[in-house]
């Protein structure tokens, strides 16, 4: 008979919105969770906004019952992440949201961001 373990851990995600290239994603995500040790969820997605649209993702963390991780560690790893795609995929803003939150970053003039 196989032996097998169970594990619990309180259920948490949170969520990364951001426009951008799915292959460039999937890459610079991979590097950062072999870097700190880390699975996402990575899936391609279209946001259609206000004059068009464009293609991106919508990266995902969970409270992973293997290693499980406080809320405030799996938002501050979201929020690290996000400004690594932010960086990657070349894009002025990204969202990082969970159930209560939601963080709009943007470094885009019209997003009311003063020019250097």
């Amino acid at each position: 008979m196989p032996k097998f373990i169970w594990k619990e851990a309180s259920a948490y995600k949170v969520e990364i919105f951001i426009g951008g290239d799915h292959g460039t994603a999937i890459n610079t995500c991979v590097d950062y969770a072999t870097r700190v040790g880390l699975c996402v969820t990575v899936e391609p997605t279209i946001y259609c906004y206000r004059g068009g649209y464009c293609d991106g993702v919508r990266v995902g963390l969970i409270n992973y019952a293997r290693f499980p991780k406080s809320q405030e560690q799996i938002w501050n790893t979201a929020v690290e992440l996000a400004e690594h795609l932010q960086i990657a995929l070349g894009q002025g803003s990204f969202t990082v949201q969970d159930h209560k939150q939601s963080l709009f970053y943007s470094e885009r003039e019209e997003d009311g961001c003063s020019p250097d």
